[in-house]
């Protein structure tokens, strides 16, 4: 029997299998078979799982003949004669689930025929094959839906951004830390459920769920408030399933309270996008009034601007998007122009976000004496070899990013209330997750990637 997750065999021998669908021969929809079992597959009216499939699988797009094909693709010839199908069919045709994704540029797996899981289902994307965006890593998943942990909270997803790491683990230049991970770590949603010793948040609640998951507490780093630094952090959708989904669960002491009163849309991309620049900016040492350089120009760098822009900042923006330019200059800064151009000042500062190891040699021969850059990726290509004269002299410094603590989350999101940033969206329905990540990766987004539940 088919467990959950799995895809089915055609149980029919290489002959039959090889027979059009209309000529296949099987077994006779009512030999005898436990009641429900045969419930299951045949349906009340009497239609074969196959036939109902054909029917009623319904991924939201095209007529209903493209439809038919796609679950020929999908289910193969021998799938009505498989009892795990009846389930999924028989949900379908009460029309309880309904995949918005591109059905030719994804597979569905199929649920156990545990009727006790009838009703609660729920979809996520997971990455099943690590590989270039246009090879489609992703796939839309349907599963039961978990409990929460003891110390856990369960939360019904209402948006959730669209972070360059989940681009990254998509294409694999993160390996990744399990197989089938589900992305997102920029989640806003409504407490569902909580497990039996959380207490923090109860059902109702609107939290956010953020990359940094878990930590030790214990080691030297965890003790001098370097958390993000522990050796046994985890992390929302790397070693756990994130946010691409219609529900995510994470651990009541690394979740977010968030006001109610705002919109999803707005407040995902502070989860992670703004956070990190926060963290960023921190790094990079900007002297109160001073000038700053900011290499790539996606959601978390329009975030990071905003906040030196407030505290007086001169910014010169870098990069090679022509949209993102005039959207810098919209929010204020100085100067927009290409990656490699010089800025019309010496750096005090500069954050390197574009993962791109060729910017970080251009961004520090742009600083001044003493100056400090950051760079904010968990993943950067190589960067080439340094002249110490050209690059480092004078005592400039190159520092990484690596993920935030809690305090760098409670202290920036009390931030954006105080300066009232302005987050530019791009908003899409949950259930093209795939076509989110493909415009990121070719630069398409205005300021930052959001789904939103569909």
């Amino acid at each position: 029997m088919s467990g959950p997750g799995t895809r089915m065999p055609d149980p029919r021998p290489a002959k039959e299998r090889s027979e059009s669908p209309g000529d296949a021969a099987g077994p006779d929809p009512h030999e005898p078979l436990p009641r429900l079992l045969r419930d299951l597959r045949c349906g009340t009216d009497g239609r074969t799982g196959r036939e109902a499939a054909r029917r009623s699988v319904a991924y939201g797009r095209g007529s209903g003949a493209a439809r038919r094909r796609v679950a020929d693709r999908t289910f193969g010839p021998g799938a009505r004669h498989h009892p795990a199908l009846c389930p999924v069919v028989r949900e379908h045709d009460a029309g309880r689930r309904r995949h918005s994704a591109r059905p030719s540029r994804m597979g569905v797996r199929l649920m156990s025929t545990d009727t006790s899981a009838r009703g609660r289902a729920a979809r996520s994307w997971e990455v099943t094959r690590p590989g270039p965006i246009d090879t489609h890593p992703l796939e839309l998943v349907e599963h039961e839906r978990a409990e929460p942990g003891p110390e856990d909270v369960l939360v019904r997803v209402q948006a959730c951004g669209v972070c360059r790491t989940d681009l990254h683990l998509a294409e694999g230049d993160l390996a990744p830390h399990r197989a089938n991970t589900v992305p997102g770590h920029e989640v806003v949603g409504v407490v569902e459920s909580v497990g039996t010793r959380a207490t923090r948040f109860a059902p109702g609640d609107r939290v956010g769920i953020a990359w940094l998951r878990h930590t030790c507490g214990k080691c030297r780093h965890c003790r001098g408030g370097a958390e993000n630094l522990c050796p046994e952090s985890t992390y929302t959708g790397w070693d756990a399933d994130g946010g691409f989904a219609d529900v995510a669960s994470a651990p009541e002491d690394y979740v977010y309270a968030l006001p109610a009163d705002r919109d999803a849309e707005y407040l995902a991309p502070l989860l992670c996008a703004g956070i990190i620049g926060y963290r960023a900016l921190r790094r990079a040492d900007l002297p109160p009034g001073g000038r700053l350089g900011i290499y790539g120009f996606g959601a978390s760098a329009h975030l990071a601007a905003q906040v030196a822009l407030a505290r007086g900042a001169s910014v010169h923006v870098m990069t090679r998007s022509a949209q993102a330019r005039r959207l810098a200059l919209e929010l204020g800064a100085a100067t927009a122009g290409d990656t490699y151009e010089s800025p019309p000042e010496p750096l005090d500062s500069a954050i390197v976000f574009a993962p791109v190891g060729d910017i970080v040699p251009t961004a520090l021969a742009a600083l001044d004496a003493s100056g400090t850059v950051a760079v904010a990726g968990i993943h950067l290509t190589d960067i080439p070899a340094l002249n110490y004269q050209r690059h480092l002299f004078r005592e400039r410094n190159l520092r990484s990013v690596t993920a935030n603590t809690r305090d760098d989350g409670v202290e920036f999101l009390r931030l954006a209330t105080e300066i009232d940033l302005r987050v530019t969206t791009t908003p899409y329905p949950m259930g093209r997750a795939d076509r989110a990540l493909a415009d990121l990766a070719a630069d398409r987004v205005r300021g930052a990637a959001v789904l939103i539940a569909d």
